[in-house]
């Protein structure tokens, strides 16, 4: 987390318990929140479906970020992709 967050972020530890993988943190000076992958993640290390982000983020609110992180999270697990004849 962000050494710049403060108390009024609420909800800031809530969801980096959800996201454990994540480091959660705020740009300077707008203040838009991201996340970042944990570990030596890259993005070829396996096969990824579009949208999968080693950083994702860019908006105003928590709620926003969690939003982008549940469909990461989504990505990270996928079903398997039909086969097409």
């Amino acid at each position: 987390m962000s050494e710049r967050a403060t108390a009024a972020d609420t909800g800031l530890d809530e969801l980096a318990a959800q996201f454990p993988c994540w480091r959660i943190w705020r740009s300077q000076p707008r203040g838009l929140w991201w996340a970042t992958r944990r570990g030596k993640i890259q993005y070829h290390d396996l096969p990824r479906r579009p949208g999968w982000g080693i950083t994702v983020g860019g908006v105003p609110t928590l709620a926003e970020l969690a939003v982008q992180l549940t469909v990461q999270r989504e990505l990270d697990d996928p079903e398997p992709l039909p086969l097409f004849r």
